[in-house]
């Protein structure tokens, strides 16, 4: 009776193995068929074979390469993970990979992936330190979850033109990734797709991205440029502790700046904000700036609030110690600008005094009534005297609207109410 099948767990962590010829009736090995066979390093597949099922190498730390018929249709959940393959060339046939096939092979320095694949399934390469290069083929739309998630070795992605959308933690702790172009017909980068991709100097977005999600370039201290033609939406943090960043080109389109979406983007010094822009959220550009060894304080010294700008989060520009003016359109509704500090249209509202700018005293115009949150928090960190003059036509302070203010005189209105 010919032998179509390998059933479940049949070898499964039997030590003693180290070589096995599969025949060629067999089309099937099923779940855990060779799991933790440790001493498992050669292995002759049926040239028949069809699929491979789920942890079906899983632990075989001797095996290193292995070699996959042209028969095979399916590789599912975890089949090779934990195990020890150097290498492997995935044949055309195969039109589906489950999920993390090659978690933690920590050995696994080339991969070859089949050209009709189209999803990259989630947590594939998770772990996988010695794998430094992957051609994405042409068809993936989708890189999934996780895929190449703690790939500390990876230097060079080549994205499929076809790709549409990069999942959550798709390429976190890839350390080594250097730079990056995504194709015209990506839409969404998920959250923390590149987190912590500490040695990434550039990314190029082509036409086409219109979200970046929450932290998807969070702590990329190494990245000096972005841009994005068709951005509309900028995530939570989604550049926060880039600290090498420069320049940041942000094309019409983009409506939302996220919170702290720049925030401590210490060299950011260019920036230009474009006419679509309707939201600036809460510390958005906070703390952007450094001070260089001759101690001279440096980052984003100004910023143009475009004409359709409707919010600015109270804390937007928070610590930017280099901030010495913010000019605001024309046509703005909403908000204006006198001697590069921010107030609302009326002027009754003195939303922001730039961190940077330096004076011995301010005296607030008669027409404001209100002081917003955070309206001189950390001005003059560097001189200890600076004076305001607050009009007695002030009924409102808002919250932290002095905070660490190095003040030599402040006098309260005698009709203030809160």
């Amino acid at each position: 009776r010919e032998v179509t099948q390998i059933g479940d767990d049949v070898f499964s962590y039997n030590t003693a193995i180290t070589s096995i010829v599969i025949p060629n009736t067999v089309k099937v090995i099923r779940s855990g068929a060779f799991s933790g066979c440790s001493s498992l390093s050669q292995i002759t597949l049926s040239e028949s074979l069809i699929s491979l099922g789920e942890i079906a190498f899983y632990g075989c730390t001797s095996l290193t390469d292995i070699v996959l018929p042209e028969s095979l249709e399916s590789i599912r959940e975890e089949a090779f993970s934990c195990s020890g393959l150097k290498e492997i060339q995935i044949p055309d046939s195969v039109a589906s990979i489950g999920e993390w096939v090659f978690y933690h092979c920590e050995n696994l320095e080339n991969v070859v992936l089949p050209g009709g694949l189209k999803i990259i399934a989630e947590g594939m390469f998770t772990g996988c330190n010695s794998l430094k290069e992957i051609e994405i083929p042409n068809q993936v739309s989708v890189i999934a979850n996780c895929a190449f998630d703690s790939c500390e070795g990876l230097e060079t992605v080549q994205f499929s033109n076809s790709l549409e959308e990069i999942g959550e933690e798709a390429f976190r702790f890839c350390q080594n990734l250097k730079e990056i172009e995504i194709p015209s017909k990506m839409k969404s980068i998920g959250k923390d797709a590149f987190y912590y991709c500490k040695s990434m100097r550039k990314a190029v977005f082509l036409a086409g991205v219109e979200t970046i999600g929450k932290e998807a370039f969070y702590f990329c201290e190494s990245l000096r440029e972005v841009q994005f033609p068709m951005l509309v939406n900028i995530g939570e943090k989604a550049f926060a502790y880039c600290s090498g960043l420069q320049k940041a080109i942000l094309g019409e389109g983009l409506v939302n700046i996220g919170d702290s979406a720049f925030y401590s983007c210490d060299r950011l010094e260019d920036i230009i904000l474009p006419n679509s822009l309707t939201r600036i959220e809460n510390q958005a550009f906070g703390n952007c700036y450094y001070v260089t060894e001759e101690g001279e304080v440096k980052g984003l010294a100004s910023i143009s609030i475009p004409e359709n700008v409707i919010f600015i989060g109270s804390n937007a520009f928070w610590g930017c110690s280099a901030l010495e003016k913010i000019d605001v359109a024309e046509g703005n509704a909403e908000f204006c600008s006198m001697d590069g500090i921010l107030f609302n249209k009326a002027k009754t509202e003195l939303l922001y005094f730039p961190d940077g700018k330096h004076m011995e005293e301010y005296e607030i115009p008669s027409s404001v009534q209100k002081l917003g949150d955070y309206a001189f928090a950390y001005i003059d960190v560097d001189m200890e005297n600076i004076s305001i003059v607050i009009p007695d036509t002030i009924r409102e302070i808002g919250a932290y609207a002095f905070y660490n203010c190095y003040l030599g005189n402040i006098k309260l209105p005698k009709d203030l109410k809160s």
